[in-house]
C-alpha cells in the first residue's frame, strides 16, 4: 500500500533548521550527513512505493521526481519546506 509523497515530506520536514552554508558547493560535515540521510530516505521510500507493473520512466516521473527536487533544494538553499 504506497504512501503518498506528502507523508515522506512530513517525516523529513524537521530534519534540519540549520542556516544554509555560506558556500553551497562545500557542505559542512553536518550538512553532508543530513544530505546523505535525506537521499537514503528518498531511495528507501521510493523502493517501498514503486509500482512493479509500471515502466521505470513512469515510476521515476510519478514517484521520484518531486522528492529529488525537494532534497536538491534543501541541499542548495537550506531547510526548504516541501510544497
Amino acid at each position: 500500500n504506497p504512501q503518498p509523497a506528502s507523508t515522506f515530506f512530513t517525516m523529513t520536514a524537521a530534519v534540519s533548521t540549520n542556516p544554509p552554508p555560506s558556500n553551497a558547493a562545500a557542505l559542512s560535515a553536518t550538512a553532508s550527513s543530513e544530505a546523505r540521510y535525506l537521499a537514503t530516505a528518498v531511495a528507501s521510500w521510493y523502493v517501498n512505493t514503486i509500482d512493479p507493473y509500471a515502466p521505470h520512466a513512469q515510476n521515476i516521473e510519478s514517484r521520484l521526481r518531486h522528492p529529488v527536487h525537494v532534497v536538491t533544494r534543501r541541499i542548495l538553499y537550506g531547510n526548504v519546506i516541501a510544497a
